[in-house]
């Protein structure tokens, strides 16, 4: 009869739901477990890190300036459990409890200071925006020209 075939439909209807959101969450499932396992292989590939010194074949130990504009250096301590992946940076590196900035407080003159150990008026920058004479072209963030490979020879 017609009330039967209308059961019929509506539990298969049912069913059919059921069974989507079924695989809907055996799929959720799958994808929490294979994205956990690369967490988990990305954080032991860092822990299997123990050396501090340069690995051979550098005639001189790379420099690497992790540089994070308006940080200040107490976020470091105060919130140490929220910075997990700069603790670890810290560790197997070195760390300055803070720095000092040198006139003028712009971010490329002191990158330059860090990394060189002179001051603006040594080393001749001392604007974020530069003018290179050989290239004869101007370097800033704010342009395009910051893709250009010639700037980072």
């Amino acid at each position: 009869s017609d009330s039967e075939r209308r059961k019929k439909r509506i539990c298969k209807i049912i069913s059919g739901i059921l069974l989507l959101f079924l695989l809907i969450a055996l799929l959720a499932v799958v994808i929490s477990v294979k994205l956990g396992n690369k967490e988990k292989e990305t954080d032991s590939a860092f822990e299997e890190v123990h050396q501090r010194e340069c690995p051979p074949g550098f005639r001189r130990s790379p420099l690497i300036l992790v540089s994070l504009d308006g940080f200040r250096a107490k976020y470091l301590n105060d919130h140490k459990s929220h910075l997990p992946v700069l603790n670890k940076l810290r560790s197997a590196g070195t760390t300055a409890p803070y720095i000092r900035p040198v006139y003028p407080t712009k971010t490329f003159p002191n990158h330059y200071s860090i990394v060189t150990g002179l001051y603006p008026e040594s080393h001749g920058i001392i604007d974020n925006k530069m003018y290179d004479v050989t290239q004869n072209a101007f370097f800033s963030l704010k342009t395009n020209e910051k893709f250009n490979p010639r700037w980072y020879h």
